[in-house]
């Protein structure tokens, strides 16, 4: 395994640093840095899973991009493989945010297109191994996942654990670490 280092100056984001993620593990250390954001506005056609809807449908809000999932807010039925075709027609720059039990529908609507003409980004990565309830949706995701080219996918965590994949030995791995230590200020009550 490869591993990267991407040193992020203090109160810098991500996109302020590099253009586009790296492919392979990302272990961010710390969330609120943007690596979501930076996939949503990289200069390519990203598939962006993540592990609940809200939080799917708020991102896919926030950028004017296709959220992929069941029904919420402005979708009162989940999205047709109809309208992930027809967005991905009209559409120059293709963002798709999806929820992991919808991104084999993603998969069958683009076809070949699919792996040629994309960028797999699981996001959140711990959220799915630690819930049992996604297990099942993470394997499929996993094994799209590995079907991709090396080169356009990509894993990213804070809280990156050991992976109970063996396939992910072979990922390359890149470590953003920051120049001053991001703490939030909590206040419990």
């Amino acid at each position: 395994m490869s591993i990267k280092k991407i040193s992020l100056p203090s109160g810098k984001y991500l996109n302020q640093v590099i253009n586009k993620l790296p492919s392979g593990i990302l272990d961010k250390s710390f969330t609120g840095i943007g690596a979501t954001y930076l996939e949503l506005t990289s200069p390519r056609n990203s598939i962006i899973v993540v592990p609940t809807k809200m939080l799917a449908y708020s991102k896919a809000q926030k950028h004017k991009v296709l959220y992929v999932g069941s029904s919420i807010g402005k979708y009162k039925e989940s999205t047709s493989i109809k309208k992930i075709k027809s967005y991905c027609k009209r559409n120059r720059q293709k963002k798709l945010v999806v929820v992991a039990d919808s991104l084999i529908k993603v998969y069958k609507a683009l076809g070949q297109s699919f792996q040629r003409d994309y960028f797999l980004l699981i996001d959140e990565i711990d959220s799915f191994q630690s819930e049992a309830s996604y297990r099942p949706s993470l394997e499929i995701c996993l094994d799209i996942y590995f079907e991709m080219p090396k080169s356009q996918r990509a894993v990213v965590s804070a809280t990156t654990r050991k992976f109970s994949d063996p396939r992910f030995l072979d990922e390359s791995k890149s470590i953003v670490s920051c120049s001053e230590n991001k703490k939030a200020n909590i206040d419990l009550y």
